[in-house]
């Protein structure tokens, strides 16, 4: 998803531009509606909490079993497949 900064009619303002997935665009504005907010309103809470917090203003996680791929690998200690093993392990998985 990539922002796009333009030039508004009002001085001290700037325009962001996003592109979405239809159904992902549907999905937010309904819950957006729900809590009483614009699309517009919405994203300037979302702006504001990032500044607030210093951050993004919610948590990011990832699936314990990432987490451990990526330990995993980290320690040096992850097998080295071939391209050929690794094809026979994805059709076996299949």
């Amino acid at each position: 998803m990539g922002l796009h900064p333009a030039k508004t009619k009002r001085p001290g303002y700037r325009s962001v531009n996003v592109r979405l997935a239809a159904r992902d665009k549907e999905l937010a504005e309904s819950i957006f509606r729900r809590c009483g907010l614009t699309p517009t309103e919405a994203i300037r809470l979302f702006y504001r909490q990032t500044i607030n917090t210093g951050g993004l203003p919610f948590g990011l996680a990832l699936p314990e079993e990432t987490l451990a791929a990526m330990r995993e690998a980290e320690s040096g200690t992850v097998e080295e497949l071939s391209l050929d093993d690794l094809k026979a392990e994805l059709d076996a998985i299949r």
